[in-house]
């Protein structure tokens, strides 16, 4: 019974570092040398993969450190979480982020100088996000582009910036900040009375889902030019129609469900996410 609760808590503990988004951003950083169109020597590939890892690290300990500071808050909206649950003490999911977040630091000390900059600028970002910025109006735009940072670290790797690799960290920002406005939504409840700015709270939330259905109406919109541009095979438009329904449920679920408030920003939330990955994929699929 005691090697079954031990095995129950690390459960718990690897569910407040989001493995699944803490591995998605590591692929992204991974696949981006290919999907930019870069060739590495296998030195450069050992250093891409062993960055891959220290970013993936430094997310899981930032998202293990969000729940932390979140507890007030989770405890209104999502009281079922480990922590406002006291499923596992804060404290020690704290030094879990903590620990994490070193670890990724010291991981990249073996890649370059320039990768140990990004990764450390990408942790201080999240850091400040964390104390600071995550109760303000910014905060979405600074997640957006903290998970661009997967992007930036693939083109260190590999040394080429180009169009293909400034188009896909700018899809990434847009697409983020949607999806972050979902989540907003779906807190507003907590967040009322904890002292957060966010779009829903200071408009409303038919605004912010307004926002969120417009900027993804530019990722529809743009999301052919990878194709149009030369870089991607045929096989890219054929996934990336099916991203694009998944993008239009979004911005349409919203609109026809106006009049009856009928509207499950949680759903969204996760419809956009999945739109990202299966967009991810195309774009791997689209260079073969």
């Amino acid at each position: 019974m005691r090697l079954e609760h031990k095995l129950s808590s690390y459960k718990y503990y690897i569910g407040v570092t989001r493995p699944s988004n803490s591995v998605f951003l590591m692929f992204i950083t991974l696949f981006t040398p290919f999907i930019i169109g870069a060739t590495l020597n296998t030195l450069e590939t050992i250093k891409l993969f062993l960055a891959a890892l220290s970013f993936g690290l430094i997310s899981a300990g930032a998202y293990a450190l969000n729940d932390y500071y979140d507890i007030e808050i989770d405890k209104i909206n999502k009281p079922t979480k480990v922590i406002p649950n006291k499923v596992v003490p804060a404290n020690k999911v704290k030094s879990l982020g903590i620990f994490l977040s070193i670890a990724g630091v010291l991981i990249s000390s073996l890649t370059s100088l320039l990768v140990i900059f990004v990764l450390s600028v990408y942790l201080l970002i999240l850091f400040f996000y964390n104390k600071k910025y995550k109760k303000t109006l910014l905060k979405n735009v600074i997640i957006g582009f903290a998970c661009s940072t997967s992007v930036i670290v693939g083109v260190v790797i590999s040394g080429a910036l180009n169009y293909v690799s400034i188009l896909l960290m700018i899809f990434i920002v847009i697409t983020t900040i949607s999806r972050e406005i979902y989540k907003d939504i779906e807190d507003i409840k907590g967040d009322k009375n904890s002292g957060v700015f966010t779009i829903p709270l200071i408009k409303s939330s038919e605004f912010a889902f307004l926002i969120s259905s417009l900027l993804l109406t530019i990722v529809v919109f743009s999301s052919p030019i990878f194709y149009f541009l030369g870089f991607m095979e045929l096989n890219y438009i054929i996934i990336v129609l099916f991203v694009n329904l998944l993008f239009l449920y979004c911005i349409l679920n919203p609109i026809l469900n106006s009049r009856d408030r009928n509207i499950d920003a949680s759903k969204l939330q996760k419809v956009c996410k999945l739109a990202m990955v299966v967009a991810f994929v195309g774009l791997i699929l689209g260079r073969i």
